[in-house]
């Protein structure tokens, strides 16, 4: 068996300077994050903890904090309404 290329999971920013209040659960996948950043931005991103850090961290962004999102659709099936 075959092991999974880690390198090909990826992150996508959808929506930046969001209010996590103002999204439904129903409306977002298992693996969206709300992103905290050091300056008080929140925004709204898609994929692995690893990968969503390693792109803030290219652009020279600081992660206060990674909160799930709570999304209730399945990634594979649907995607997030943004």
């Amino acid at each position: 068996m075959e092991k999974p290329d880690l390198a090909k999971v990826d992150c996508k920013v959808l929506k930046e300077e969001i209010d996590p209040s103002s999204y439904k659960k129903s409306d977002l996948t298992t693996d969206c994050y709300f992103v905290h950043l050091s300056n008080g931005r929140i925004d709204l991103a898609k994929g692995g903890m690893v990968p969503i850090f390693d792109d803030y961290h290219d652009r020279k962004l600081t992660i206060s904090r990674l909160e799930l999102s709570g999304g209730n659709r399945n990634p594979k099936l649907s995607q997030p309404e943004v």
